[in-house]
């Protein structure tokens, strides 16, 4: 019988990376030479290896190419706190039943290397080679869930991850009418408003309706489309963000697309002056970003530049702020001409 007696993974600074161990594992393990740090993990040892201390070479990627699991004797709860006061890295909120049927949870160390890295953590992160790898050994994974219940495919358009979200997207046949609207994907779109038109003013278990989404990743034809069949323009978001579909087209990257979205909204009915989190007007997402196309567009549908936001700045001040000069003469003079600012609400 052969077993497994070391696992070496490596960091960069040895002396930190004992303190994070021995705060998880509960013990101090050994400096076994120059540039190693020996914690036994049961039957293996976790060998901590630093390079550059012996040939000042730079911390490789783990050999073994995936992540660690870690098997307990004690209550997850009590790991589960070490490891937050140590400082992991990209900690899931809870401890979870894993895709194996295990509970556990997952983190990184302080210098990358994962541990417990399932399939919607792989998403999450971006990991590609490793999404691909855990779906040709499990093709159902492809319908998994966050805790929350957020669709992988859905993760990885919120994190940003453009070729992995491709690649999910292209391995689905049928789409939700959350990750339709999110994708563009209109003729989807429409077959599933088709088959059941009330998905249109439907909430996500994130919060989202479909037409937040289709604004917030900026696709018009999509928007067009559940404003036709009766998507709530005003509807806000479920959540502790509270945005309406304008603040999320405003949120887009691409003036021109929003722009295009942002007109459209308010052609609909949007409220120039919905406020979201934290106080923010539409006004004030258009002044951060100093477009003067969106300013001119919200203040003719009505927006108040001297509205103020929880931290009790207004419009111009924000655009002033971020060194939009003219922005910020544009609002200031637009407010000017209302005239005095509204008296806060008695009480």
């Amino acid at each position: 019988m052969i077993g497994l007696y070391r696992v070496t993974i490596p960091v960069d600074d040895l002396d930190r990376a004992a303190r994070f161990y021995r705060m998880l594992f509960g013990e101090s393990g050994e400096r076994v030479a120059l540039g190693w740090h020996y914690f036994p993990v049961g039957p293996v040892t976790l060998a901590c290896h630093d390079a550059q201390l012996e040939d000042h070479e730079r911390a490789r990627p783990a050999a073994h190419g995936g992540p660690l699991y870690l098997a307990v004797d004690e209550p997850l709860v009590q790991v589960y706190a070490r490891a937050e006061k140590a400082g992991a890295r990209d900690l899931d909120r809870d401890i979870r039943t894993l895709p194996t049927g295990e509970h556990g949870f997952a983190f990184r160390d302080p210098f990358g290397n994962a541990f417990c890295r399932d399939f919607i953590n792989a998403v999450k992160g971006g990991e590609y080679g490793r999404v691909k790898e855990l779906l040709a050994l499990d093709p159902d994974l492809l319908h998994g869930t966050d805790a929350a219940g957020v669709s992988a495919l859905l993760l990885a358009a919120y994190k940003r991850h453009t070729r992995l979200a491709a690649f999910l997207l292209a391995m689905h046949e049928d789409l939700s009418v959350w990750e339709a609207a999110a994708f563009g994907q209109r003729d989807k779109l429409a077959a599933v408003l088709d088959a059941e038109a009330g998905l249109a003013g439907s909430y996500s278990v994130d919060g989202f309706t479909p037409l937040g989404l289709a604004c917030f990743f900026g696709h018009p034809p999509c928007v067009e489309l559940l404003l036709k069949r009766g998507a709530d323009v005003r509807a806000p978001s479920r959540n502790a963000m509270r945005v309406q579909p304008l603040h999320s087209a405003l949120s887009h990257a691409e003036e021109t697309v929003a722009l295009a979205i942002v007109d459209a909204l308010l052609a609909a009915g949007a409220d120039a002056n919905a406020v979201q989190q934290g106080g923010y007007t539409p006004l004030h997402q258009a002044a951060d970003r100093g477009s003067v196309a969106l300013v001119q567009a919200l203040l003719a549908a009505g927006a108040d530049p001297r509205l103020r936001a929880e931290n009790g700045r207004a419009p111009p001040d924000l655009a002033r702020a971020r060194g939009h000069a003219e922005v910020a003469q544009l609002l200031a003079r637009a407010a000017a001409e209302k005239g005095p600012p509204p008296s806060p609400p008695a009480g």
